[in-house]
């Protein structure tokens, strides 16, 4: 971390590493509150794992680790769409495994049932922890 004026960088995209050293430099500034040490850090320059260096707002900064402390360090992970999609799907076939549900007959059931469920009630008994076959 050095203090000073770095060079504009694009849109590129930040590696976990990078963000968890930034969340970590919080905890070494100096301020009376959360707030004030974040907006401390976002005046610090961050070179990467290449060496460009990296300054960030404190609203990004606010925003990095109010994910780490809600989800931890692999939420902080850019995903991609179809990533972000298989774990989605994997999530739910898991739910239906700890439900003990078949996960291919739950979600050809759900599919099929889920445009005709107008209220909330409806849509909760398509839950796979409640779910009974139609």
């Amino acid at each position: 971390m050095v203090r000073g004026n770095p060079k504009e960088v694009g849109m590129q995209r930040v590696t976990v590493y990078l963000k968890l050293r930034v969340i970590g430099a919080i905890d070494s500034m100096v301020g009376s509150s959360i707030k004030s040490r974040i907006r401390e850090v976002s005046k610090l320059t961050f070179h990467d794992e290449d060496g460009v260096p990296h300054v960030f707002t404190w609203r990004t900064i606010q925003t990095w680790l109010s994910i780490y402390k809600q989800l931890g360090t692999q939420a902080l992970v850019s995903a991609t769409r179809p990533s972000r999609s298989a774990a989605n799907l994997m999530s739910i076939i898991a739910t239906c495994k700890r439900a003990k549900v078949e996960p291919f007959a739950y979600l050809c059931d759900v599919f099929r049932r889920l445009p005709a469920a107008k209220s909330p009630k409806q849509v909760r008994a398509l839950l796979p922890d409640v779910w009974k076959p139609a």
